[in-house]
């Protein structure tokens, strides 16, 4: 059944169809053309608008068909609204691209903008959900089909367009190197044209203002560099603005994280690092909380590439199992963020996606420090402490920052790179590859880790010295001074980084809580050091007195542990206030061995070490961990 133009009668079975207009001059039934006919709707732009690509045809009554029949031309109508194609688009996030088509649609003088994903478009089930109620398809066989390619075909100037939906670095087709943020992207000479950005939600703050000229650039990074350096001691301050300088190069392996107390302005620091990505983001304003789910934390990582991305209020707080839930998403994130890897993904034909691995340079705020000795060596910790922040010089930063300085010395800093962006990035590689060694040969850390993360901020640091001198901001002796401040304020970091790594080791921290059981009377060793007069072994207030349970025996020679009591207990103490050791038995044993604290191991009879001794005390018989006698007061 055919349905005719309105207006028209419907003719009865074996009645003369009515003739219709022959097709657009010029259009054959295999070549479609398109001819362009002004609008006459007054809520639309005055412009040349396809109205007609035979066999197709869009009036503001709709979507029509032209179909011969043996008795004649026949007009179907396909929907009872119009619509084209006004624009193709391709949002790239840098890992995956999704295309949208952006359609005007119209019906009688009504008019709708909207857009819709490529793959959605050729069910034509956008209708209903864009225009309401009043618009639809007619009912027919094959009418979807014809309606969508009707679209397509009148829809002959459609811009082509590419969004990035992420920050940082991208390479044009022409060569060039821009950075995107939310309000666009820069380039080397400034605001980059031509390329559109749409980075929403909480990430639309990372918004760069337009970089000043470079005549003008002295006064401000002079004043960057003396107001920050004001608000707490260079130790806090060089590797916190140290995060942000490094963050602009891309390929982070590590995390850092201010820790302390509350009320002591971790937050408000954190905020003053985050403000050179955009002045709006204050510490009430901050573009993550670990109290968000562990997916949407990773995907903002992934989406904030080449920036900082500030994490805050680490805390433990309710239930030992939603305590546990946090430390484990945290431990996934941070480690993701060091190993460059993400989750792997599936999409609906069951092929795999890009994995989304964070791209930021993720700096966290919180009261206490993560768990496990391999986290905490991939994230640098800088403690914040009562009387550490000068709150008046920090006010005065937050004022400034506010003001849009410390956004406009990054948007310059960023200018400045990408005017030659793959030669100075290969200087940040140059430097960082010398600074690890002067880290390694000064033994900076004792962790292996520790030197690489003492040299990405140095040279992230080093790269901003040389634009702040090139923008006549610092004398060539300044600038070596403030060199040297760096490296000495880092140098204290490392330190400190490489007692925090040691205490997260679980062999130190088993040791240090059986030291702790001992002292506090929850558990006590036996001594044997005069068989003759004590057989059995005596009490002694050293080793726990009599109380509480028995862990173990102590001899001339060393310690001897029950390897499961002892663990059992230390355990039991830990979990107690919401932790764990992190180690399993043998990873202990192990442990125990590489540092030097067994003095003995035995055999299994097959020529395998077992890392404990067998032994009769009292006549009980057993595995032992053989210990050094100092062992449980070593530091």
């Amino acid at each position: 059944m055919s349905l005719y133009i309105k207006g028209q009668d419907v003719p009865q079975r074996g009645a003369k169809r009515p003739a219709l207009p022959p097709p657009p001059s010029g259009v054959d039934g295999e070549q479609p053309g398109v001819t362009l006919v002004p609008t006459s709707n007054p809520t639309r732009e005055s412009t040349p608008r396809p109205l007609l690509a035979y066999p197709y045809s869009m009036t503001p009554q709709g979507i029509f068909r032209q179909k011969m029949l043996k008795g004649g031309p026949v007009t179907e109508r396909l929907a009872n609204f119009a619509a084209v194609i006004t624009a193709d688009v391709v949002f790239d996030n840098g890992a995956d691209e999704v295309r949208h088509y952006e359609i005007e649609s119209w019906q009688g003088n009504r008019t709708w903008r909207f857009s819709v994903q490529a793959e959605q478009f050729a069910h034509m089930t956008w209708a209903a959900p864009n225009l309401g109620a009043s618009a639809f398809l007619f009912p027919g066989s094959g009418f979807r089909d014809h309606a969508r390619t009707a679209i397509q075909m009148c829809s002959p100037s459609v811009l082509e367009r590419r969004v990035y939906t992420h920050t940082g670095w991208r390479q044009l087709d022409t060569g060039e190197w821009v950075f995107v943020h939310a309000g666009g992207a820069i380039g080397g000479g400034g605001p980059a044209t031509g390329v559109s950005s749409q980075i929403d939600g909480p990430l639309e703050l990372y918004a760069l203002p337009e970089p000043p000229p470079a005549s003008e650039l002295a006064d401000p990074v002079r004043e960057l560099l003396t107001v920050l350096l004001a608000v707490a001691p260079e130790t806090i301050m060089v590797p916190l603005m140290g995060c942000a300088f490094r963050a602009v190069f891309g390929d982070v392996d590590f995390s850092a994280s201010l820790c302390g107390p509350t009320g002591k302005g971790k937050s408000q620091l954190a905020a003053l690092a985050q403000q050179h990505f955009g002045r709006a983001m204050d510490d009430g304003h901050l573009p993550g909380n670990w109290s968000s789910t562990a997916n949407a934390l990773e995907e903002i990582a992934f989406r904030c590439k080449d920036v900082l991305l500030v994490i805050d209020d680490f805390k433990s707080q309710g239930t030992h199992g939603e305590n546990s839930r946090l430390h484990r998403e945290a431990d996934r994130l941070l480690r993701g963020a060091a190993n460059g890897s993400g989750r792997n993904r599936m999409r609906p034909d069951t092929t795999l996606r890009p994995p989304h691995q964070p791209r930021a340079m993720i700096l966290s705020t919180g009261e206490e420090p993560f768990r496990g000795q391999s986290l905490n060596a991939r994230v640098l910790t800088v403690e914040v402490g009562e009387g550490d922040v000068d709150w008046d010089a920090l006010t005065l930063a937050q004022g400034r920052a506010a003001d849009g300085l410390l956004a406009q010395v990054m948007a310059s800093f960023i200018s400045h790179l990408a005017d030659r962006y793959d030669e100075r990035r290969s200087r940040f590689q140059g430097y960082r590859e010398r600074l690890t060694d002067r880290a390694r040969a000064g033994a900076l850390g004792s962790h292996k880790q520790t030197p690489g993360q003492v040299a990405n901020l140095a040279a992230g640091w080093e790269m901003f010295l040389d634009f702040a001198a090139q923008a006549g901001a610092l004398t060539g002796t300044e600038r070596d001074e403030y060199s040297e401040r760096v490296w000495e304020a880092l140098a204290v970091q490392a330190a400190a980084q490489g007692r925090r790594v040691i205490e997260s080791d679980p062999v130190v921290r088993f040791l240090n809580t059986i030291s702790s059981l001992l002292s506090t009377r929850r558990a006590h060793l036996v001594v044997h050091d005069d068989p003759g007069q004590y057989p059995d072994g005596r009490v002694d207030e050293e080793w726990g007195g009599a109380e509480g349970e028995l862990l173990g025996y102590v001899t001339d020679d060393g310690i001897y542990l029950d390897p499961a009591a002892s663990l059992s207990a230390v355990e039991r103490l830990l979990s107690a206030s919401g932790e764990g050791l992190g180690a399993s038995e043998r990873a202990l044993r192990k442990g125990l061995q590489d540092g030097g604290y067994l003095m003995a191991t035995g055999m299994d009879g097959v020529s395998r070490e077992t890392l404990s001794i067998r032994r009769s005390f009292g006549g009980r018989r057993g595995s032992w961990l053989h210990l050094r006698r100092d062992a449980l007061s070593a530091e």
